[in-house]
């Protein structure tokens, strides 16, 4: 089985950070990472998100109800950059995790990477910063040693790998 270990990182800026994780059925669960610093637009998207996702999302077609999902995100953030006055920046990631089946699709900067039974850092999200709408969904599946980390920055640009083996290291996430 899997276990979920959050750890928030204060990196000094205004944003808002909201983190979500829903079991949606027996080994089907979901986790949503979500930064603005407009608050009202992070609450919304989360209310949005979880609204698309709770009782929407089945074990047997995980893929198709995750890509409907992320459309009725997408037409949210669409309508919410219409009808707002200024350009609001977003950073989120949405996993779910079927099983030992991973599936994901992020915006903005957020990142996602895979610490494999070697204990090495492989960044597993495209590098298109400027990202304003959930295009694709990556999707693979996980040995039980392999850890991911979801980031709403690249976290690369503020700790080497090393730094972060050497903390989960010491956290015992690895030997």
């Amino acid at each position: 089985m899997f276990e979920i270990s959050v750890i928030e990182v204060d990196n000094q800026k205004d944003n808002v950070v909201l983190k979500k994780s829903i079991n949606l059925d027996k080994n089907l669960d979901c986790f949503l990472m979500i930064s603005s610093s407009n608050k009202g637009l992070a609450e919304n998207l989360l209310n949005i998100s979880l609204e698309s996702i709770i009782d929407k999302i089945s074990k047997e077609e995980t893929y198709n109800d995750f890509g409907i999902a992320l459309e009725n995100i997408n037409s949210f953030l669409k309508t919410w950059r219409t009808d707002s006055e200024q350009e609001d920046e977003v950073d989120m990631s949405i996993s779910i995790l079927n099983e030992n089946n991973l599936m994901f699709s992020n915006i903005g900067k957020s990142t996602v990477y895979l610490v494999n039974k070697n204990s090495e850092i492989i960044e597993l999200t495209e590098r298109n910063e400027n990202k304003k709408s959930f295009l694709f969904i990556s999707s693979g599946s996980l040995a039980n040693s392999e850890i991911i980390i979801s980031s709403t920055v690249n976290i690369l640009k503020y700790l080497s790998k090393s730094d972060i083996i050497d903390g989960m290291v010491l956290s015992n996430d690895i030997e």
